[in-house]
């Protein structure tokens, strides 16, 4: 991206199509246009405004900050800023087979790779310390994974998106189960077929709504997903016991 210090002409903004509180996302013709908003040393909201080539990977980046430009201030600067980093994953992974998905993974010998996923405090961050902890597996991401297609399989990575536990790893290993997670008073487990399996990962993913193109496409990669590996609704408890659980259950 090329990357310039000064601001976009805010006047010149087309209409918003989609927007949460971080962001919004416009169409300049047939240019993504991305702004963000962030705040500056000083606690100063700033508009940073990505402009993308139809390409969706390659664009431009201006970033509102005047003190950028005075080399005795040296402000911490992050390119691309947040939360423009994640989109542009989301966005990227969209067109190459791939989704992010709200979990966290681990790669376990003999069995492949567990996707534990969960809406915020159903214990993804307890699920990935007991594994840890067992050693009985590695932690790929204790927050936010990427499921993608490839040679008609379907494979789990890491991504640099990273949890409370700060673990995130770049390896890859095929996928063998799908848990959708939460807190119970003993461990148990129930299968789902594919359509709520679908149903229940596309609240806990992280989707391309501002894409119709990425949007359809990640839906339909669900649907496959779903009905390739096997999605159970686990409840566990906060001990050694939910690991035994469900290495019991992976090797059946």
């Amino acid at each position: 991206m090329r990357v310039h210090a000064r601001s976009f002409p805010i006047e010149n903004l087309p209409p918003v199509r989609f927007e949460t509180g971080f962001w919004s996302f416009r169409r300049l013709a047939d240019k993504p246009l991305f702004q963000m908003f962030t705040r500056n040393h000083a606690g100063q909201y700033r508009n940073h405004v990505a402009v993308l080539e139809p390409d969706r990977q390659t664009g431009e980046l201006f970033l509102e900050e005047e003190e950028y430009l005075v080399e005795e201030v040296k402000p911490a600067l992050e390119i691309p800023p947040y939360p423009l980093d994640e989109l542009l994953g989301i966005q990227i992974l969209a067109g190459r087979g791939g989704l992010e998905v709200h979990a966290c993974g681990i790669d376990v010998p003999g069995l492949g790779g567990l996707l534990f996923s969960g809406v915020s405090g159903s214990g993804k961050s307890t699920m990935a310390r007991l594994w840890q902890q067992a050693g009985a597996g590695s932690l790929l991401s204790d927050e936010r994974v990427a499921v993608c297609k490839r040679e008609g399989s379907f494979w789990l990575c890491g991504t640099p998106w990273h949890g409370d536990g700060q673990v995130s790893s770049p390896a890859w290993t095929p996928l063998n189960r799908i848990f959708i997670i939460s807190h119970a008073a003993d461990n148990q487990v129930r299968p789902l077929k594919p359509a709520r399996a679908v149903s229940a990962l596309v609240v806990r993913s992280f989707l391309p709504y501002w894409d119709a193109e990425g949007l359809a496409f990640a839906l339909r990669l669900l649907d496959e997903l779903c009905q390739a590996v096997p999605c159970q609704e686990l409840g566990f408890v906060p001990d050694q016991s939910a690991v035994d659980f469900v290495q019991c259950l992976s090797a059946s």
